[in-house]
């Protein structure tokens, strides 16, 4: 598998079993990557309120049927959850961090008044703190993938294509009502 195409895998696979929030500004409906349909936002184009609520989502590598699906031990399930538990404390402080600089610089664009310079000091802080939170999410899912055989990785894909599908088909029926 070329690179490009398994840094693609690696945000796909846990686009949806991965239960933290992302940051406003990096959800974006989809983007091609590779041949992949990568969602941006873990959580799917859900409004904040339910982004927020998707913290208790059923994450894969613990769940008993998804774990059976995919042949997933024991042990690579306590391996992948280490993994996830030691990156999400430092991300959502970080998710937190960029929630209150988000408002900030809206308000400073908005006004107009402030000088350039601060403006664009608090412009980088908040791209710098989104960009951070992006590389350390693909650090971890490129962690989790490890833990995976090639197999399993196909099978995580197929699970998560079935769910996406799943997802559209449900947000399809609800935007016709």
């Amino acid at each position: 598998m070329k690179a490009r195409q398994y840094a693609c895998l690696l945000a796909f696979a846990l686009a949806w079993g991965v239960g933290f929030p992302a940051p406003a500004a990096a959800a974006e409906p989809a983007r091609e990557c590779g041949g992949l349909s990568v969602m941006l936002d873990q959580q799917g184009q859900r409004s904040g309120d339910e982004r927020r609520q998707g913290q208790n989502r059923r994450q894969w590598w613990t769940d008993p049927t998804d774990r059976a699906e995919l042949g997933i031990s024991a042990q690579q399930s306590a391996k992948i959850d280490e993994i996830f538990k030691s990156h999400i404390g430092a991300q959502r402080e970080r998710w937190a961090e960029s929630r209150k600089l988000e408002p900030l610089v809206d308000k400073l664009i908005k006004e107009g008044t402030a000088d350039p310079s601060y403006v664009g000091q608090q412009v980088q802080q908040l791209e710098s703190l989104k960009a951070d939170m992006n590389a350390a999410r693909i650090v971890m899912l490129y962690r989790v993938m490890r833990e995976l055989s090639p197999e399993q990785r196909e099978k995580l894909k197929r699970l998560q294509e079935r769910r996406e599908a799943e997802h559209r088909k449900s947000t399809d029926s609800q935007n016709r009502r």
